[in-house]
């Protein structure tokens, strides 16, 4: 369903475009994996964001594989500051295998969270709006009571 839906909305073939002028290349899809396979993901994260003129970027280190860099790795490979935010979910998980109560796993994740811009931390982020959804939703209003025939 993806494959068939994905390349015909507007965000795509939009993408597409920009993606073919900057790699230099037909913007089609065939020709913009072509250009981006000839060359290193360095090279690529570079040219993407240097034609962006990102100066800085915001991280969450809160996912992290050996598909993905490391911090130092961000850093030495990409031509803008990489500063860290901490992840508050991460963070959680982390201290509730290392306390034995709820209690000192909630004084530890406060001293860290006060601590964070001590430990190079620039913010926090929290993913709970996408677990949950961010949209507020509005209590039902009550129907009024039928009416009584006259």
């Amino acid at each position: 369903m993806h494959a068939r839906h994905v390349p015909e909305t507007v965000f795509y073939r939009w993408a597409i475009r920009e993606l073919s002028a900057i790699l230099a290349c037909a913007p089609t899809t065939e020709a913009v994996l072509a250009a981006r396979r000839s060359m290193s993901a360095d090279a690529l994260a570079r040219r993407l964001l240097g034609e962006a003129n990102i100066a800085v970027l915001l991280v969450d280190h809160g996912y992290l594989s050996d598909q993905t860099w490391s911090p130092s790795e961000l850093a030495a490979r990409l031509p803008c500051r990489v500063l860290p935010i901490l992840r508050l979910e991460a963070l959680a998980q982390e201290l509730i295998v290392r306390h034995e109560t709820f209690d000192a796993m909630l004084d530890a994740y406060s001293a860290t969270v006060e601590r964070a811009r001590a430990d190079g931390f620039v913010g926090l982020k929290s993913i709970i709006a996408y677990r949950t959804g961010s949209r507020c939703r509005r209590p039902r209003a009550t129907p009024p009571p039928p009416r009584s025939a006259p």
